[in-house]
């Protein structure tokens, strides 16, 4: 007699009549039953367990702080403290040296061209009342008495400017390579500058305050660190 097999019940679509009285027939139909049923029907491939990739742990240095300026030595004057104006022909005048190191260390963020020496100056009421106004005429002439402003010349340069409209290029207002020695206004690790203040006004008297200062150029021209006072007396001296 015929056999049924009936796909419904694993998963085909559908029964259809198979063999018939002859064994042979009946076998041979059975295998290409099942043959069909396995290509309709592939066996469930086992799900990949292989774990997600994880990122290779960094072997990148981490990254360089922002630049600024860290000082190495702060800014000093020699001589220090208070010294004497002296008369030197028809004028009277003082003179000093003052100079700071910068730390170099670019993997810090240490940059030296993020530092720039500055040079404040004030008067006392009785310099100012003796001269008749500020130290010289590249002053503002409302100027007051005991107030810090940057130090300059009649001309309106000042001490320490890398590059900008203030810069001297003067010898006596240099930035250098301390390993070097060789002149670098724009990366140099060590400022050194000398000042000769001076007033045909033989007659003043009173004091003038200097402090030297240095500034972040990298962050916002913040003040990093500064000098002990030097004071001029401009009362006295030889004559």
């Amino acid at each position: 007699m015929g056999i049924m097999v009936g796909f419904d019940d694993v998963g085909g679509n559908g029964g259809a009549p198979v063999g018939g009285d002859d064994p042979a027939a009946s076998e041979r139909a059975l295998r290409e039953a099942a043959n069909r049923e396995g290509s309709a029907n592939p066996p469930a491939q086992a799900q990949a367990t292989t774990p997600a990739a994880q990122p290779a742990p960094s072997t990148a240095p981490a990254g360089t702080p922002p630049a600024h300026c860290s000082v190495a030595k702060e800014p000093t004057y020699t001589p220090s403290g208070e010294i004497q104006a002296d008369y030197n022909g028809p004028k009277k005048e003082a003179h000093f040296e003052f100079e700071a190191t910068f730390n170099n260390r670019p993997g810090l963020g240490e940059q030296p061209r993020c530092c720039e020496f500055r040079q404040y100056v004030k008067m006392d009421q009785e310099y100012a009342a003796s001269h008749g106004g500020p130290m010289s005429s590249g002053f503002p002439q409302d100027t007051k008495a005991g107030e810090f402003v940057e130090d300059r010349n009649q001309t309106g340069y000042r001490y320490g400017h890398r590059n900008d409209q203030y810069t001297s290029g003067k010898a006596g207002d240099r930035y250098t390579d301390s390993k070097t020695g060789l002149q670098d206004d724009a990366n140099g690790d060590k400022y050194k500058g000398d000042d000769s203040p001076h007033t045909r006004k033989t007659y003043v008297h009173g004091k003038t305050t200097f402090e030297g200062r240095v500034i972040d150029t990298c962050n916002g021209n913040k003040t990093v660190a500064s000098s002990s006072p030097l004071v001029i007396d401009w009362g006295g001296g030889r004559k």
